[in-house]
């Protein structure tokens, strides 16, 4: 069974610091009238007062041995009550008197008991929650949220734990019998024979359950024929598209949790709905494994055609400073101060000897 402690039910802390005492037991004017309105005697207003803060604090009526003792004390200390804890609570626990003050308290705080009504509350909302949450722990979260909200007295743990394992199972049961009722004959036949093996040393069931290796081009070739392999197996996987993604893993999870010889002693429409899912998903990680081959493969390229790349920048980049320094030196020939005829012979002399360097201008230019 769940551990209350793994969910949102409300329950009291171990240890509180005397704010949080002053600012959550200690009762106002009101809440002191109230119960002396309520009570007849300084030991049951004493009680009332703790039966009605706790429970505004945690939402459900305990016996006040249950409740810490040091908010008992707190209360105590603050009401100037001479005698002891059990004094105080004796006698009360199961009392006619206790009974009352429940009573009041519900009327007081406008609060239904579970009885009355709140499991009608839970019949609507459970099975819409169910569909889209499978643990425990998020379907007695969220109705718990639903049961404050309207009001209600928080039934015990254990009656709230079994009543979303039931509505849970029941949905699940919804799903695999509207599963098998969409499968004609042929589709039901298909999947019940799908994983039957002649060769008990060898199942197909068993190798579909092995991990994919770490992506790999290498094995790209075998996962594409893998791949080929589930799509023809998953020819009825339109049948659960509509399903929720957290039911396909919830029921994807489950089959991967059974051999083939146990998988067959599960139920037929049960079997065949874990099946589905099983290849609905198997179907959905061999896409995801060859896409994140593709990524790395192309990856690897951009990582190649950049370096490519820079290299011919580079390349081109010293080209280009040698040409504009090359008509520098022309540049600064024309503008030198020297016989003509030797201007023409140095420019010559300049063009010559860096003939491939024109030859690329030129063509940049004309590109």
């Amino acid at each position: 069974m769940l551990n209350f402690e793994d969910t949102a039910y409300p329950r009291f802390k171990k240890t509180y610091s005397e704010n949080e005492l002053q600012k959550l037991f200690f009762p106002n004017e009101e809440e002191i009238e109230f119960c002396r309105n309520n009570s007849t005697g300084e030991k049951p207003l004493l009680c009332m007062v703790l039966l009605l803060k706790c429970f505004q604090n945690i939402g459900y009526f305990i016996q006040l041995n249950e409740i810490p003792e040091l908010v008992i004390k707190f209360i105590v200390e603050k009401s100037n009550f001479k005698g002891t804890i059990n004094e105080l609570i004796h006698g009360y626990q199961d009392s006619g008197t206790k009974r009352r003050h429940v009573k009041c308290i519900r009327e007081y705080l406008s609060i239904k008991q579970f009885s009355n009504g709140g499991n009608d509350l839970l019949e609507r909302i459970l099975p819409e929650i169910a569909l889209i949450k499978h643990e425990l722990i998020d379907l007695i979260n969220i109705s718990l949220e639903y049961l404050v909200k309207e009001r209600f007295e928080i039934p015990a743990f254990r009656t709230i734990h079994d009543i979303y394992k039931y509505h849970r199972a029941k949905v699940n049961h919804k799903i695999y019998k509207d599963t098998f009722e969409k499968l004609d004959e042929p589709g039901r036949y298909y999947l019940g024979n799908l994983f039957l093996e002649k060769n008990q040393e060898h199942s197909l069931w068993d190798d579909l359950k092995k991990d994919l290796e770490k992506p790999s081009f290498k094995l790209m070739a075998d996962m594409l024929m893998r791949q080929k392999l589930l799509q023809i197996m998953s020819r009825y996987n339109y049948l659960i598209q509509h399903l929720p993604p957290i039911k396909i893993q919830t029921f994807y999870e489950e089959a991967n949790g059974y051999d083939v010889g146990s998988l067959f002693k599960v139920k037929e429409e049960k079997r065949l709905t874990l099946i589905l899912c099983y290849l609905y998903t198997k179907v959905a990680k061999i896409n995801d494994y060859l896409c994140n081959i593709f990524i790395k493969r192309i990856k690897k390229f951009n990582v190649r055609a950049n370096f490519e790349l820079q290299i011919y920048l580079d390349k081109k980049s010293e080209k280009t400073e040698s040409v504009f320094k090359t008509f520098n030196e022309i540049e600064d020939q024309v503008k030198s101060g020297i016989q003509e005829l030797d201007k023409i012979n140095e420019i010559k002399n300049i063009v010559n000897t860096n003939q491939e360097l024109f030859d690329y201008a030129r063509t940049q230019v004309e590109s």
